[in-house]
């Protein structure tokens, strides 16, 4: 295409006739802004008494309007430079306020041209640290990410059509309370304000929530802080926002659990393998010690040293890490023969089961589980009964044997255990005695079949494709037949996340969230 030379131009061709008196901006049409319902209330000097006058809109940015008002209009009491006002727009299906003052008064096109500067903000000085923020430390239930963050979003502009703005996300309040920083000179914002907000973030769910501006700061000449309270969110987006944070950002899991932010992203982010080392097994028992002290079960002067096990020398320890960091452990004792003496059997009167229990070669005994504090009430508990059912369904033993106390009794009835009707004081609590078979977990026997979906579904199906269960053809058709149901499990576990993780966001309460439908004990320890 030729370019166009601007020598065989009348000088200067594309500028208006008439040019923009006065704005400062032209990305807003001027008919665009008049026909905005706008209005101030203004207070009679005389009488004392309020009015709203009728003005048309001239020109705005961030932190001041320009209005014009028919000359007569305010009687003989013109409006002067540090009079208080307040503008009244009528933007988004909603009349949105904000005081002002005013800063300069001229007369234009026969109308009081007023320029107005805002009151209703804060004006924040901006913090900036020689050494950069805390990141994941935060201060009074506020936690400020750095200007390198680049977590954006995007609201709509009330005044320009089709026009959305971008923001940056720059800290959270408790109560998932989250604040952006604006430097849209033409995006206008008011207190009380119901935006839109587009999160610019890989998400397989939808990225836009609803929230109402709590407060506008402004830190400079050119940003904006605006700070938001959620009206509308969603569980798996909180939960995705959660995990860009935690991996891009470094946020502890706790902290984003102090945050109001549900952590169901570490299921799939975890890495398990057995002791190896005893650098490993020094892990484990800190863990332990750590797991054990929280749930009340041990004196917090218990060292490390004091959570060895004799039966961990008759075991496998299974190792569920983060990163470097060991969130989960779990002790499978896999008896060689029917002569020791298990910890579960060694709780009973006379170190002697009390009932039938399977040959201790055919059985698997759990114990020493115990889950990092950081990482509860998410979804690190599931991946850890998938790893000890992993281990299970490859092993040569048909049952599962362990003890749980009144606490964790329903979360393993729910997960496919039989409580045999025995119990037995154990570290000065009652604990009972439970079985697991091989088939509930394989092919959920004796289990509902949704609640076996949710548990062992993902496991099960990936092992049938890779062709690792060994198991009949008439088993075979019966899990697939079961599989079928996983999409409509997950979806009645998904909303009843959502209905719970909504119902609190609007009463203000914990916000903290379990994947799953049975309870999170507080400890997570056996």
């Amino acid at each position: 295409m030729k370019t166009l030379d601007p020598n065989f131009l009348p000088a200067e061709v594309w500028r208006p006739l008439e040019p923009i008196s006065g704005r400062s901006s032209n990305r807003i049409s001027e008919r665009e802004l008049e026909r905005i319902p706008a209005w101030i209330r203004v207070r009679d000097r005389a009488t004392g008494s309020e009015k709203d006058i009728p003005v048309a809109l001239w020109d705005c940015s961030a932190f001041g309007f320009a209005i014009l008002m028919a000359a007569g209009k305010n009687g003989n009491d013109p409006l002067m430079a540090g009079d208080g006002i307040r503008l009244k727009l009528g933007l988004a299906g909603a009349d949105l306020t904000a005081d002002c003052i005013v800063q300069n008064t001229s007369f234009f096109r026969n109308s009081h041209r007023i320029g107005l500067s805002r009151t209703d903000m804060q004006v924040q000085p901006v913090r900036r640290d020689p050494d950069g923020p805390q990141i994941g430390v935060p201060k009074g239930g506020y936690l400020r990410l750095p200007e390198t963050s680049d977590i954006k979003a995007e609201i709509r502009n009330a005044i320009l059509f089709g026009e959305w703005s971008t923001i940056r996300l720059s800290g959270i309040r408790s109560g998932l309370a989250l604040d952006f920083t604006s430097k849209d000179g033409c995006l206008p914002l008011f207190t009380g304000q119901e935006l839109e907000i587009r999160l610019s973030l890989p998400t397989s769910n939808a990225n836009s929530y609803t929230a109402r501006i709590s407060r506008l700061e402004r830190l400079d000449e050119e940003s904006l802080r605006v700070r938001m309270e959620p009206v509308a969110l969603s569980a798996s987006l909180a939960n995705d926002l959660a995990e860009l944070l935690a991996t891009e950002c470094r946020i502890s899991p706790d902290t984003l659990k102090d945050l109001g932010f549900p952590i169901r992203f570490f299921r799939n982010r975890v890495a398990a393998g057995f002791v190896e080392s005893m650098e490993d097994y020094e892990k484990v028992v800190q863990l332990r010690r750590n797991a054990y002290v929280e749930a009340g079960k041990k004196e917090p002067d218990t060292t490390p040293e004091k959570m060895s096990s004799q039966w961990d020398k008759l075991s496998r320890i299974l190792c569920i890490f983060h990163e470097d960091t060991l969130v989960a452990c779990a002790t499978m004792t896999f008896p060689s023969s029917d002569t020791p003496t298990l910890r579960s059997q060694s709780a009973f009167p006379g170190g002697e089961y009390p009932c039938p229990v399977p040959a201790k070669t055919d059985f698997i005994e759990i114990n020493g589980l115990c889950t990092h504090k950081d990482y509860r009430k998410g979804d690190l508990l599931h991946a850890v009964f998938e790893h000890v059912a992993r281990a299970f369904l490859f092993s040569d033993r048909n049952y599962i044997l362990t003890l749980a106390d009144d606490t964790l009794l329903p979360l393993y009835g729910k997960i496919g255990f039989v409580d045999l009707g025995q119990e037995c004081t154990f570290l000065d609590r009652r604990h009972h005695l439970i079985l697991g078979h091989k088939r509930t977990l394989q092919s959920g026997w004796r289990m509902p079949v949704l609640a076996w979906n949710r548990v062992y579904g993902d496991l099960v199906a990936d092992l049938l494709e890779r062709k690792a269960l060994k198991i009949g053809l008439r088993e075979r058709l019966l899990v697939r037949a079961k599989l079928a149901l996983r999409p409509l499990a997950d979806k009645l576990a998904g909303d009843r996340i959502e209905s719970i993780f909504r119902k609190n966001l609007r009463t203000g309460a914990d916000r903290i969230v379990s994947i799953d439908s049975y309870p999170v004990p507080k400890g997570d320890t056996t």
